[in-house]
């Protein structure tokens, strides 16, 4: 792996204990480039060395995934027939359920495996809860939405819709990291 080599661009970070490879190429970016120009592709690209470098460094447990895969595939197995909750469901969308699949690929291994259900619309549903009633919830759209929403602590919730790219968001990963890791 070329990226492992050049460690000037990427260093090892710590949050709440757990390291977790962190890019320096955009500081040094915005550092030298005032306007904070950086292109969607290059972007995607340098999240996408986040991903399998801490795929790589901090691999997750095998079995805890492979857990969380036979979840997906039970619920898509139960829930395949328009009605299955006895009601009006829609039957879990094969995208939706890729797009979970893809996203438990992509949590760092300091974060707790999620619950995961399937939703009347159709679509598949991860939480997480944790000691301190703090609440992260994410669902998956067929036009590769991911919407999430988010209670930490008394005061402070927040919610959104943004495109899945295959990639967890700076902002998804620093809730996961501080609220929802392994302690």
């Amino acid at each position: 792996m070329t990226f492992l080599q050049n460690t000037s661009d990427y260093r090892i970070a710590t949050t709440g204990g757990h390291p977790r490879w962190e890019s320096v190429i955009s500081e040094r970016t915005y550092a030298s480039n005032p306007s904070n120009a950086v292109s969607q592709a290059a972007s995607l690209i340098n999240q996408e060395i986040l991903v399998i470098g801490n795929s790589i460094l901090f691999p997750m447990s095998r079995m805890e995934y492979q857990r969380a895969v036979n979840e997906l595939d039970e619920i898509f197995e139960d829930c395949s027939e328009p009605g299955w909750d006895g009601y009006n469901a829609l039957s879990i969308d094969t995208v939706s359920m890729g797009l979970a699949r893809r996203f438990l690929e992509r949590l760092p291994s300091h974060v707790r495996m999620p619950e995961v259900a399937p939703d009347p619309n159709g679509q598949i549903t991860l939480e997480w809860r944790n000691d301190a009633s703090d609440i992260l919830v994410i669902n998956f759209s067929p036009k590769h939405d991911l919407v999430y929403a988010a209670v930490l602590g008394s005061s402070s919730k927040f919610y959104g819709t943004e495109p899945f790219l295959f990639t967890i968001s700076p902002a998804l990963l620093r809730i996961l990291d501080r609220y929802f890791a392994r302690r």
